[in-house]
């Protein structure tokens, strides 16, 4: 049981590294809104590692071969009642950000690089093929 439940919380402290950063790089291009709705969600989230560990932070529940505490009684709500709003919220971050006049403009058709430049410089990747 320790292994799921190591890679169960491991999954939940990956959606709140991705909460930290949308809400970080959304508020550094003006949208105030999906910052705080992230880190709303990132608060939750740091509710439930604490009821595990008794900290907010995960540096050391997890052990070689087990965790440092059994898992609390009754763990299973908190978390099933994370993942199932969690979808609903994605969408809302989406539909304040997709369409956003001021998101798309500081995001899209930035760090274009001319095709010729790429071949020069020996990139590869992704970001290869695209003529500016």
């Amino acid at each position: 049981m320790a292994q799921w439940m190591r890679v169960m919380l491991t999954e939940l402290t990956r959606i709140g590294s991705h909460l930290v950063w949308l809400g970080t790089h959304a508020i550094d291009i003006g949208a105030m809104s999906v910052f705080l709705y992230c880190f709303r969600e990132r608060e939750e989230l740091l509710r439930i590692f604490e009821m595990f560990s008794g900290q907010r932070m995960m540096t050391s529940y997890f052990r070689v071969g087990g965790l440092a505490l059994a898992p609390p009684r009754g763990w299973q709500h908190p978390v099933k009642a994370f993942l199932d709003a969690f979808p609903t919220h994605m969408e809302e971050y989406e539909n304040l950000l997709t369409a956003n006049p001021i998101w798309l403009g500081r995001t899209k058709g930035v760090g274009a690089v001319p095709l010729e430049d790429l071949i020069d410089l020996g990139v590869t990747g992704p970001c290869c093929g695209r003529r500016v």
